[in-house]
């Protein structure tokens, strides 16, 4: 990211309204989360949520990650359009990626429209794999795959 600072902190509920805003451009509806679906994202306890920071401190990108047994779940990823390809997406997940496997998972799940393309190679190339696909998840027509990454052996494909 040359020329582009960025820092990747965790989220909180202070942080709300600047990721309601990346809601709005990063989604379509059905697909956007409201405040009431963030809030537990940003104060559950077995959820972290890294915030991708320019060098102003604005929120340019954030993701929620929840721990659910030795399972994490990739909840959600959203960077603003005006920041993307300079590796945010990328630095968020490495982040829940290590707070996933410190905190005791061995595998993290995650679903993805099947058609998102730019979503879909970062993905692969963190590493996830397609493990099954779910019909219409974010509304008519538009079906989901669900992809796995095992932890185990996290730094091995993350560079």
């Amino acid at each position: 990211m040359t020329g582009h600072c960025m820092l990747i902190d965790r989220a909180t509920a202070r942080d709300l309204p600047a990721i309601l805003t990346l809601e709005q451009t990063g989604f379509l509806p059905p697909s956007r989360w409201i405040d009431k679906s963030w809030l537990p994202e940003l104060t559950g306890s077995h959820h972290f949520t890294p915030a991708a920071r320019d060098d102003e401190g604005v929120v340019r990108g954030v993701a929620a990650f929840q721990l659910i047994a030795e399972v994490a779940d990739l909840n959600r990823v959203v960077v603003d359009p005006g920041h993307r390809g300079r590796g945010m997406g990328r630095a968020l997940l490495e982040a829940g990626l290590e707070w996933a496997a410190a905190n005791g998972a061995e595998r993290m799940l995650l679903e993805v429209e099947w058609a998102n393309e730019p979503a879909l190679a970062l993905y692969r190339g963190m590493g996830f794999v397609e493990i099954t696909f779910r019909t219409n998840y974010y509304g008519a027509g538009r079906d989901a795959l669900v992809m796995q990454r095992d932890l185990n052996k996290l730094g091995e494909s993350t560079r």
